[in-house]
């Protein structure tokens, strides 16, 4: 007699199964295209380039310990200066330096014993020499008291100031001694204005030159008093 209740067929589910893994299966990896190998003649010159190159940035390197002492001497020198300059061909700090360079040296003794000190200046080497000399306490006092105190005048102050300093403070042009603006050793407004009128009988050019170098000579007196007043401090 028949089974009532046959078994299933198992192969026919097991081949089910296995169609649809087959379908749903995910796709076989596809392999990355390879990067092309450099020759070895090119890696080996990459190589020494790359080498060269650390090379040269180590070389440039500044060690921070020593950084600040790259800038120069004369930078810092000229950092320091106290002179104000125009910055023209003639009134700037490289001239001064050179101009100073070929100066006659001046003796603290003279101001010492005169009251004043004297210095020919190369104001145009070899052309144009000028014989500074330091004012009195005498003028200082003549010019505070003499100078306009009107903003109203027709000249300003500051103006009248640097044509008077200029006319008591040189002494010589090219070796040639020009009128004294003292009579009997006192300052004589006469007098003054005749000195003043040869100065101003330059050409402007010049003047401005005179001014600039009258400035700087100021600056080495200054200097000749510290110095010498430091050395007498330190025995």
């Amino acid at each position: 007699m028949p089974d009532q209740n046959p078994r299933p067929d198992l192969s026919s589910i097991k081949r089910r199964l296995v169609e649809a893994d087959a379908s749903t299966a995910a796709p076989p990896p596809v392999a990355e295209p390879q990067t092309p190998r450099m020759r070895p003649e090119t890696e080996s010159q990459v190589a020494s380039y790359l080498r060269d190159e650390q090379r040269m940035n180590a070389d440039d390197r500044v060690p921070l310990d020593t950084a600040a002492s790259v800038q120069s001497e004369e930078e810092l020198a000229a950092a320091k200066d106290p002179i104000y300059y125009r910055n023209t061909a003639y009134d700037c700090r490289k001239t001064r330096l050179k101009i100073e360079s070929l100066c006659t040296p001046m003796d603290f003794g003279e101001l010492v014993v005169s009251g004043r000190v004297t210095q020919k200046v190369p104001v145009i080497p070899d052309k144009f020499f000028i014989t500074y000399q330091s004012l009195t306490g005498a003028e200082e006092y003549w010019l505070s008291e003499n100078a306009p105190k009107d903003k109203d005048d027709s000249i300003p102050p500051i103006v009248w100031l640097g044509y008077h300093r200029v006319t008591f403070m040189v002494r010589a042009i090219n070796g040639s001694d020009l009128p004294s603006h003292l009579v009997d050793g006192k300052i004589d407004p006469a007098a003054v204005q005749k000195k003043m009128e040869r100065i101003l009988s330059i050409g402007d050019k010049l003047l401005d030159r005179m001014m600039a170098n009258m400035h700087w000579f100021n600056y080495r007196v200054d200097k000749l008093i510290d110095e010498d007043i430091e050395t007498l401090k330190n025995g």
